[in-house]
């Protein structure tokens, strides 16, 4: 019996302001794909609870279905994160 599955790839990533990236996402699933545009921000300078970390451009998260939610939720951390080594990393010695 063949298993469900899906893929999110992150296809882009392409810096709009310090520490703020427009990300383009394709989703892959039996045999259909969809584009997601998203934007996701880590400014070390705000890093309060209310920072507003995870926008998305298109499509609306409504027309989106949950597992679709998902992918983009666990990808737009990945993509957080990277921000957050980037600016790490040009605080470190050296």
């Amino acid at each position: 019996m063949p298993k469900l599955w899906a893929v999110m790839i992150i296809e882009r990533v392409c810096q709009t302001a310090p520490f703020r990236y427009e990300v383009a996402l394709r989703r892959v699933f039996k045999h259909s794909e969809r584009w997601i545009r998203i934007w996701v921000a880590n400014d070390p300078n705000d890093q309060s609870d209310d920072a507003a970390v995870l926008g998305f451009i298109s499509p609306n998260p409504k027309d989106l279905s949950p597992l679709e939610q998902y992918l983009t939720q666990m990808a737009a951390r990945r993509v957080y994160d990277a921000i957050a080594e980037t600016w790490a990393a040009s605080h470190a010695p050296g």
